[in-house]
């Protein structure tokens, strides 16, 4: 009887381990496409393209009825306006705080804006221009509520790039194969 105390002990305590390493960090990100990734300027003249971007809540793992956050943009980026399904108040540029009717299911991605905007700029003259996604300014936070107990759930601000550089190395075959022998 007391081994099998102690091999449900060892079982729980190993159980309850793997449930804290596999725990995921909650995200917001801004993307410009829903699938993630990230975009160029335009080569037309600054001012003449309308685009749309996509806030997006990840890894919440729970129903969502409400979420608060803000979005710095860039001055390659004219914000013009946020198209979201919830009740708003502010604007993602300042900081913006959205209500749902119903909860949302943010156990997979959440699109929870769809932003618009016009390109301030003509191909790339910069590489790495960043769009954090931070806290909403007014209240200085970056959280959502968790229905149905509304609880409040931190979430971490991601970065995207305009023009990002991908860094590339020249190598031989020899130098790849030698990577997959050790």
């Amino acid at each position: 009887m007391r081994r099998v105390l102690i091999v449900v002990a060892a079982l729980l305590i190993m159980s309850l381990g793997t449930s804290i390493v596999s725990a995921q960090v909650p995200y917001v990100e801004f993307v410009f496409s829903h699938r993630g990734g990230s975009a160029d300027c335009p080569p037309d003249p600054p001012g003449t393209v309308l685009d749309s971007a996509f806030v997006v809540a990840n890894n919440f793992g729970m129903w969502m009825s409400a979420i608060e956050y803000g979005v710095s943009y860039p001055p390659e980026i004219i914000f013009l306006s946020d198209n979201t399904t919830g009740l708003n108040i502010g604007s993602s540029d300042v900081g913006i705080s959205t209500a749902w009717p119903l909860p949302q299911n943010a156990f997979d991605p959440l699109i929870v804006n769809e932003v618009k905007f016009l390109w301030n700029c003509q191909g790339c003259p910069e590489t790495n221009i960043p769009i954090p996604v931070g806290p909403n300014t007014a209240t200085g936070f970056l959280q959502a509520v968790r229905w149905p107990d509304n609880g409040l759930v931190s979430a971490v601000g991601m970065t995207s790039l305009i023009c990002s550089t991908i860094p590339i190395e020249e190598t031989t075959w020899g130098n790849i194969k030698a990577l997959y022998k050790k």
